[in-house]
């Protein structure tokens, strides 16, 4: 529990950093579009830090 917690800590940042980055390199620079952005990242995490915690209990 505790790793997929931090896997899923380590994961939304770096993606919500990303999906940000993107969307002012585009042009999109209006609070709501900004804040669409960071919760399109922080959802995008979730799907992508289940499967690298399930990858990384499977090499136990």
């Amino acid at each position: 529990m505790l790793l997929s917690f931090l896997i899923h800590l380590l994961v939304s940042t770096v993606l919500m950093g990303v999906v940000l980055t993107v969307a002012l390199v585009m042009g999109r620079h209006t609070p709501q579009e900004l804040v669409i952005s960071v919760v399109v990242g922080l959802l995008l995490s979730i799907p992508i830090s289940y499967f690298v915690t399930k990858r990384l209990r499977s090499l136990k």
